[in-house]
């Protein structure tokens, strides 16, 4: 209701004229053109085989597009999946209201893609000897799991103090050790 006042009062010239706001494009029926799909099922099987799920580095990307590309779900619930909301007997998969967009719970049965898959991650669940509740763990060389990034160490110099650090590394989201370039990135710049 809004809008329609404020478009007649603008073509009452009651309030300051802006002709762009009130102009509308418009194409002819015919000219118009079809969008495309979101991808198509060779593109995501070549973003698939960029990633080999039999490396440590590599299998959860892989798992994760395998879930997200089979399932149709969203990355938030994909990422956050756990154990107790896997059916592997049933063949179903729980989605949990915290982490749904819309707030609901909800079972979805699985396709032998994602069965897969999920078969790879508890595979690397096994070999890592991890008893968490999480599908996608992360595991650093100390043995702790955790959800920092993969590429990041995000442990503090004990020589620096955290009011003269700087909050920016090698790129923009990197402070502190980064693994990409092996080192802390403040010694690196001063050599």
């Amino acid at each position: 209701m809004a809008k329609l006042v404020y478009a007649w009062g603008q073509r009452r010239r009651l309030l300051k004229l802006n002709d762009l706001a009130l102009y509308r494009f418009k194409i002819a029926k015919e000219d118009r053109r079809e969008l495309p799909a979101e991808y198509r099922l060779e593109d995501f099987d070549k973003i698939l085989r960029q990633f080999d799920p039999s490396q440590w580095g590599q299998w959860r990307p892989w798992a994760l597009l395998t879930l997200l590309g089979t399932q149709g779900i969203r990355t938030n619930s994909a990422r956050h999946l756990q154990w107790a909301d896997v059916d592997l007997e049933d063949g179903t998969l729980a989605w949990r209201a915290r982490w749904d967009k819309l707030g609901r719970e909800w079972r979805q049965p699985l396709r032998s893609e994602a069965r897969a898959a999920l078969m790879v991650c508890l595979a690397w669940r096994e070999k890592a000897k991890y008893y968490g509740p999480w599908v996608f763990f992360y595991r650093t060389n100390g043995g702790r799991s955790t959800t920092t990034s993969l590429f990041m160490d995000t442990r503090r110099s004990p020589t620096r103090s955290k009011r003269r650090r700087r909050r920016q590394g090698c790129h923009i989201w990197c402070s502190g050790r980064c693994m990409a370039c092996d080192g802390w990135w403040w010694a690196r710049s001063s050599s």
